[in-house]
């Protein structure tokens, strides 16, 4: 079954347009990474439209793109989402954008992978290298702005955050179960390993966008001194 949501193909579209509008504000980074960002605060925030079939897509982008409330809302939104991004630009938002996906018929797409690493005596952030792995094996990112393996300090926070790369599949609605595992690195905490399971059904196009409610979390690890 696919589940189509119209919302981000408008959203998408609106946001381009703003990007290359002859009205933008002038200080407005054209980049690739401004681009997404804004698209991402306006999915985040924008009510989702789904629908299942081919005809229901047809039947509601016609109504939706006819909407003059809706479009106003994302309009708005992508206002905000501008004059945000434009004040607040990553660090790396001229870097060359490398996508990692291949050309394929369907894809595996992965949620954001997420969790915290903890002292298990004081519950406070520990450093320490966290690799993300899938069969044994280092898995490749979305795209080179997201690193594998990440470095923790107990000067920041015990966050880890990664998101794998969309993977082939022979066919749309394929359903198949990946087992991860975090690898951590420390040289002073014992570190046990960590197993997860991550369920999905394959979808005809690759993933993106950078959704706040399409994740997975892990559970806490605590990590205890070496003795």
């Amino acid at each position: 079954m696919q589940i189509y949501n119209i919302t981000k193909d408008r959203v998408i579209d609106l946001v381009n347009r703003a990007f290359d509008s002859e009205d933008r504000p002038k200080d407005l980074c054209l980049c690739y990474q401004c681009r997404l960002d804004v698209i991402c605060y306006v999915l985040n925030r924008a009510k989702p439209i789904y629908v299942l079939s081919e005809r229901g897509i047809a039947h509601l982008k016609d109504s939706y793109s006819n909407s003059l409330q809706d479009l106003a809302d994302l309009t708005t939104l992508i206002e905000v989402g501008i004059n945000l991004v434009s004040k607040a630009k990553r660090a790396h938002h001229l870097e060359p954008y490398v996508s990692n996906v291949e050309k394929a018929d369907a894809y595996f797409n992965f949620p954001t992978i997420t969790g915290s690493i903890l002292s298990g005596e004081t519950f406070s952030p520990i450093s320490a290298a966290v690799t993300l792995l899938l069969d044994g094996n280092i898995v490749d990112m979305k795209d080179n702005k997201w690193p594998n393996p990440i470095q923790l300090t107990e000067k920041a926070n015990s966050n880890f955050l990664f998101w794998p790369k969309p993977i082939a599949a022979s066919k749309v609605d394929e359903e198949k179960t990946f087992l991860f595992q975090l690898k951590i690195d420390s040289d002073i905490y014992e570190t046990p390993h960590h197993f997860f399971e991550i369920t999905l059904n394959s979808e005809k196009e690759p993933n993106d966008i950078f959704l706040a409610h399409n994740t997975h979390t892990c559970k806490n690890i605590l990590l205890f001194k070496k003795e």
